[in-house]
């Protein structure tokens, strides 16, 4: 994971900034990428970042599984009428992204 200097100013990351929006805008940014290493895009390469899926087929129906209510969420959100979203397509994306979110909250719930 690289972080840019572009993303360790505002708005992703302000010292004069709570800790909470620090949090909320770096820490899920922060928390989101790193998901992506255990989700299913990560599952897709090994520890060396050599194309091996990792998982088992039960680890693969798992996480279909849990995931299905997110599929199924924005398969029913309409951009506009007869467009919508593509539940299976974004699924990767809003896992790490409600992640990131959970992740974040519970690290600024336990700082120092």
């Amino acid at each position: 994971m690289v972080l840019t200097a572009g993303t360790l100013q505002p708005p992703f990351f302000n010292p004069d900034a709570t800790d909470a929006v620090n949090y909320g805008a770096m820490g899920i940014a922060i928390a989101h990428d790193l998901t992506h290493a255990i989700d299913a895009t990560g599952a897709a390469v090994d520890i060396l970042g050599q194309p091996k899926n990792w998982w088992t087929e039960k680890d693969r129906k798992e996480f279909e599984n849990r995931s299905q209510c997110l599929v199924d969420q924005f398969d029913g959100y309409f951009i506009e009428p007869g467009v919508h979203h593509d539940g299976k397509r974004i699924r990767d994306e809003a896992v790490a992204d409600l992640r990131g979110v959970r992740i974040a909250y519970l690290a600024l719930e336990n700082r120092c």
